[in-house]
């Protein structure tokens, strides 16, 4: 039995305009973490279209996300380039 329990829930809005176009990005999230596995609900609404994504991970699978390297560039370029925004 552990005695490890840690849950986050929340809420962000992000509006953000270039020129003449408006963008709305909403997100809802729910973990729940009980030592052994992270229960994630996530839903992410851009511009009206919604996605909900429940994932599952073990310890193996936090890990693993835990030994990612780090990327050395300026948060700015990574945001365009991991989501493919034109500047």
């Amino acid at each position: 039995m552990h005695d490890t329990y840690l849950k986050s829930t929340g809420h962000a809005n992000i509006y953000t305009q270039n020129n003449d176009e408006r963008n709305v990005l909403k997100t809802d999230w729910n973990v729940d973490y009980d030592g052994d596995v992270v229960d994630l609900d996530l839903v992410v609404s851009e511009n009206g279209n919604v996605e909900h994504m429940h994932r599952v991970f073990d310890k193996h699978d936090l890990a693993a996300m835990l030994q990612l390297n780090s990327v050395n560039k300026p948060l700015d370029e990574r945001l365009r380039n991991d989501f493919l925004v034109d500047t």
